[in-house]
Order: C-alpha cells, then structure tokens, then sequence
C-alpha cells in the first residue's frame, strides 16, 4: 500500500510518478504483501523509493517588446534532478540557444505582432520534460506625421499629428528649431 491505496495485484508494478505521487516528490515508503490461497500468514516486504519533484519550467519575461530595444527570456527550472538542461526554438522551429535564456532584439520594422518561442526543460531523468511558450508582442516602430487645415501659416493655424507604431500610449512634445 501506498499512502493506503492499492496500486496494483500482479507480480509487476509499474509505478507512474504523474499518476501515483503528488508533484512535490519526497520519500515514500511502497509495501508488498504476499499471500497464497493455502498459507494462512502472509509475507510482508516494504522499500522506501525517493520520488523527485515533477519537472517544471517557469518563464521570466515581459511580453511587449518596443522597436529598438533588446529582451531578455529566461526559463527557471525546478524540480527533478537539479541538473537542467535548456533549449530555446524560434517562432519558424529552430533551435536558437541551449542556455538557460536568450536575448533578443527588435530591429527589423518588418517584424510585428504576437511571436512564440518555446522553452523545453530536460534533465536527463524525468520524463516528460517541460516546456513553455513565450508570446511575445512585437510593436511597430513610431511613426509620426503632420497635417493642417490650412494652406498657408497664419495667426490661429491648427497643426495636427498623427502618430502610429509603439504601444499606443504617447506623448507629444511640440519644439521650435530656429533657423
């Protein structure tokens, strides 16, 4: 019995950590009771297994990524052995880094909207490994530009900007350049 349940009845048990350990791991103690349809006492075994922590994978990373500026993902593994080991695949499948984060930069005004890179976490024991998906929002460049009402500059003459690209939230500073 573990944990007083039944896990099985034949000669082989098969133990599934998903299906009979809680995802924190820790010693367990697994006892075997043999019996026959003749002996009146049975013969009791017990074993102590050590059930590591279930793999798992957390993501660092801030999802609005503003033209010109570089990110920094990183992945945080815990649970199973301690003895991670990382790979980082791009939105089109390739593999891009081994190491426990990437950096990033966002230089190419082509590039826009949502972007996944994924994350797998092994350590050469537990099984499954872990991964997690990143989506990253890539933000189109700011783009700024003037209109007005009028065709030529007079007392009272209305300017107007429109602005496009970035996170939407901006600020206008207006500036006089003496020629």
């Amino acid at each position: 019995m573990l944990d007083g349940k039944q896990l099985d009845t034949g000669k082989v048990l098969v133990l599934n950590s998903k299906m009979h350990f809680d995802n924190l791991g820790g010693s367990k103690i697994l006892q075997l009771i043999l019996s026959d349809n003749c002996s009146i006492i049975s013969d009791t075994i017990s074993a102590e297994i050590r059930v590591r922590p279930k793999l798992q994978a957390q993501l660092l990373y801030d999802s609005v990524f503003c033209f010109g500026t570089s990110k920094t993902l990183k992945t945080k593994g815990t649970g199973g052995t301690g003895n991670y080991r990382f790979a980082w695949y791009d939105p089109s499948g390739n593999q891009i880094s081994t190491s426990d984060s990437i950096v990033l930069n966002h230089n190419d005004k082509s590039i826009m909207g949502a972007k996944r890179y994924l994350a797998i976490l092994s350590d050469g024991c537990s099984a499954p490994q872990d991964s997690q998906i990143a989506t990253l929002n890539f933000l189109s460049p700011l783009a700024v530009s003037i209109s007005s009402l009028d065709s030529c500059l007079r007392s009272g003459s209305t300017l107007t900007s429109k602005a496009t690209g970035g996170d939407g939230n901006y600020t206008y500073h207006w500036y006089q350049n003496q020629l």
